[in-house]
């Protein structure tokens, strides 16, 4: 016998072995592979060896197993490759094909492996699926004759591993006692959490690899329950920064020290330490794929555990967020650049955010698990009665633990933010936003007093004006403010008019001059025209429904005085953020043509415009004029002209016909006053970089929106109205522009010079 196989069996029989865990590992791999005639002895010989079964067990000698088997199939891959390019072609037509040597030497492998100790099956099969997965996605791009595909092999590996998890599960779940004290980690005692823990690192990474049909005969919910007890009790329930305060000195120059004896540097200690933390997105993985499981079953008892889960595991994100939030707003770490913190302390201080961020995409990755399935289980339905819980209940959650986690989402650039980043956030952030949005206040129970949208504003409202809030740092603030004005633009029309009144525009109207902060700044704007996009759409359906014109008249004046206030502050508003600096021309552009529009909202469409809309819509087109016309009142140079001659045209196409063809006059007015340009002005179409205006680009820029963006109710007359002003509105150095002929159809036509 080879004696190399002789000292490998030695060392497995002893609980000292002479040699390292890594020789060790490399030399099972090798005889697994081998071994002749069958793996299967050596296989029962590991999972049964007195190295790995010594007490206590320890994740390094499981995931030494784990790889072992893993690499072992690797091997034994090779070499059956290798053995079919060696024998003759003859030979190999009597052969086993690759797909059925591998099968074979699989199957004796999972033979061998039964009847040995639950946790050592467990680590040795997750190696084999492992194993088994790498060599077919590495094969995935080869023809089909050379793709890895072991069928009832791979079944019955996925069966033996399926057996072994419900083993481990029965063996040191916890069993509640009437002694408990109710909390999460109380249920467990000591030495079945440490194996229990160990056991999940290892089962996280292979059962998402089983097929769903099988994973579904675990009982996922005590799998989910597992999974956020490990993660809760590694993080310690939240309360790792509880000492942060407590910890922080300050040494010469007034940098930052965290002693390396202090509680916080020793508990960072511990986390960083612990397997958990850095196998967390493949439990957290696990925990997810289990709930889209149950979540997604057909069967209403196990919809009804998904949605009891999920709320349970939410419940427990949302307590450590809030724990997390409060420790990190006393600590004194708020504001602190890098270069204030000293040398020695800048790897705790990595450490805090490494646990941070990754307990984030631990909470993002459940969240959208839930979010992404909870949509397709109809609202009202048995599962949600039976859970005692709804997708919006769901949804409010997820929002109030990305409000906690304000300070650590800012670090990604925010939720708003185009930019490329943390996708995956944003994606899950306004899924939850979307689904509380569709609250319908008859499902719970005909409360129609306080929508789930109204109470969670309502909540942000009261806390953004609670004193622990006010005395916060700034950044703090700044990060709070954006998401929850990012919240509340797209819950705007689920908003009732009081609400608004009452809470939004009390967290908007601070910020709409205030450019410190550009993503509150730019947030308070977008929630102000979400506003006025939401009454314009509710007056647009009543000018559609309603037909008769004293009725029209009656439904625009019920209820109006609110949006009749705020026009006419949001229109100068507008105006004073066209100032350098503030608002940019595009954006100035599109907010101005929205508030006209919400401001004639219930002219559009009908012959008549009612005289309190016409009224409304016409000031803020006069207030803009007067702007333009008489700019000594307010400091307008050149570049602030342009942006507010552009917000002008850009109105027109947001006017009844009957205003609209008054507001162009006003165009044709101030375009025809301005000087000829000059010839040795550049002729670029970016009028935001322009210092000297150009009536030319200002008359393409009133072209465009008339071909492009005027209805075509409308674009009959506004095209008239271009062919009998198309001379006066001539300048010398005129370029070309396209217009559009009687019949609809485009061709370009050269403006006349001027003479």
């Amino acid at each position: 016998m080879d004696r190399a196989y002789t000292n490998l069996l030695a060392q497995l029989h002893t609980t000292s072995p002479s040699l390292p865990l890594a020789t060790i590992q490399s030399a099972l791999a090798h005889y697994l592979a081998n071994l002749a005639p069958l793996p299967t002895p050596l296989a029962a010989t590991a999972v049964s060896s007195a190295l790995y079964l010594a007490q206590p067990f320890t994740n390094e000698k499981l995931q030494s197993l784990l790889t072992a088997f893993r690499h072992a199939i690797h091997l034994k891959y090779r070499g059956i490759k290798e053995d079919i390019k060696t024998r003759p072609r003859i030979e190999n037509l009597f052969s086993k094909s690759l797909n059925g040597a591998l099968s074979s030497w699989v199957t004796d492998v999972v033979k061998g492996t039964q009847g040995g100790h639950h946790i050592l099956r467990l680590s040795s099969l997750s190696g084999l699926l492992l194993g088994i997965h790498d060599l077919e996605t590495e094969s995935g791009t080869l023809s089909n004759r050379d793709q890895i595909q072991l069928g009832s092999a791979r079944s019955a590996l996925e069966d033996e591993l399926i057996i072994a998890t419900a083993e481990v599960m029965d063996a040191h779940s916890p069993r509640p006692t009437p002694e408990s004290s109710g909390g999460w980690e109380s249920e467990f005692q000591p030495s079945d959490r440490d194996v229990l823990t160990m056991a999940l690192l290892v089962a996280s990474h292979s059962l998402p690899l089983v097929s769903p049909t099988k994973l579904q005969i675990l009982p996922l919910h005590s799998l989910i329950h597992l999974v956020v007890v490990t993660i809760s009790s590694t993080l310690h329930s939240g309360k790792f920064l509880r000492e942060l305060a407590t910890s922080i000195v300050r040494q010469d120059e007034h940098l930052v020290h965290i002693p390396p004896n202090a509680p916080l540097a020793q508990t960072l200690r511990s986390i960083t330490a612990s397997p958990v933390l850095g196998s967390a997105a493949s439990l957290t993985r696990l925990g997810a794929h289990s709930l889209r499981l149950l979540l997604g079953s057909r069967s209403t008892s196990r919809v009804t555990k998904g949605l009891s889960a999920s709320m349970e595991t939410l419940d427990i994100l949302r307590d450590m967020a809030m724990q997390i939030e409060e420790d990190w707003n006393k600590g004194h770490l708020v504001d602190v650049l890098e270069h204030d913190i000293a040398p020695a302390t800048r790897p705790i201080t990595q450490a805090i955010w490494t646990t941070l961020k990754t307990l984030l995409f631990s909470v993002v990755m459940i969240s959208e698990a839930i979010l992404s399935s909870v949509v397709y289980i109809k609202p009202a339905s048995s599962p949600y009665n039976q859970a005692s819980t709804t997708s919006s209940e769901l949804a409010l959650q997820v929002l109030h633990i990305f409000s906690h986690f304000s300070f650590i989402i800012s670090q990604f650039g925010g939720v708003t933010s185009t930019s490329p980043g943390f996708e995956q956030l944003k994606k899950t952030f306004y899924l939850a936003l979307d689904i509380l949005s569709q609250v319908d206040s008859a499902s719970y129970g005909g409360q129609s007093r306080n929508s789930l949208p109204e109470d969670y504003v309502r909540d942000q409202s009261l806390f953004l004006q609670s004193p622990s809030f006010t005395n916060a740092p700034k950044s703090i603030k700044n990060s709070k403010k954006a998401i929850v004005l990012a919240s509340i633009e797209q819950l705007v029309p689920a908003l009732s008019e009081d609400c608004i009144r009452e809470h939004v525009l009390d967290i908007c109207l601070p910020h709409l001059s205030e450019v410190s902060h550009r993503e509150t700044f730019e947030s308070a704007h977008s929630v102000i025209l979400a506003v006025f996009a939401s009454h314009a759409q509710q007056r647009q359906r009543q000018s559609v429904v309603v037909s008769d014109r004293v009725d029209l008249l009656s439904a625009y004046s019920e209820n109006n005085d609110f949006i009749k206030k705020m026009v006419p502050f949001y229109a100068r508003c507008l105006i004073e953020n066209s100032a350098e600096g503030k608002l940019i021309t595009t954006q100035l552009r599109m907010a101005y043509s929205a508030l006209v529009r919400c401001a004639s909202a219930s002219g559009l469409n009908v012959d008549t415009v009612p005289v309190e809309a016409s009224t409304l819509a016409w000031y803020c087109i006069q207030l803009l004029v007067d702007a333009i016309q008489f700019k000594e009142n307010i400091e307008v140079d050149q570049e602030r002209l342009n942006r507010l001659l552009l917000m002008l045209i850009s109105s027109i196409p947001s006017l009844p016909l009957v205003l609209m063809l008054q507001a162009l006059e006003e165009i044709k007015s101030i375009i025809t006053s301005l000087p000829p340009p000059s010839p040795s002005s550049s002729n670029t179409d970016d009028l935001t970089e322009k210092k000297i205006i150009e009536p030319n680009e200002l008359v393409k820029a009133l072209f465009d929106e008339l071909i492009e963006r005027v209805g075509y109710r409308e674009k009959s007359a506004v095209m008239q109205w271009w062919y009998r002003n198309q001379l006066a509105l001539s300048f010398q150095n005129s370029s070309n522009v396209s217009s559009e002929d009687n019949h609809g159809e485009v061709e370009t036509a050269t403006l006349p010079q001027g003479e």
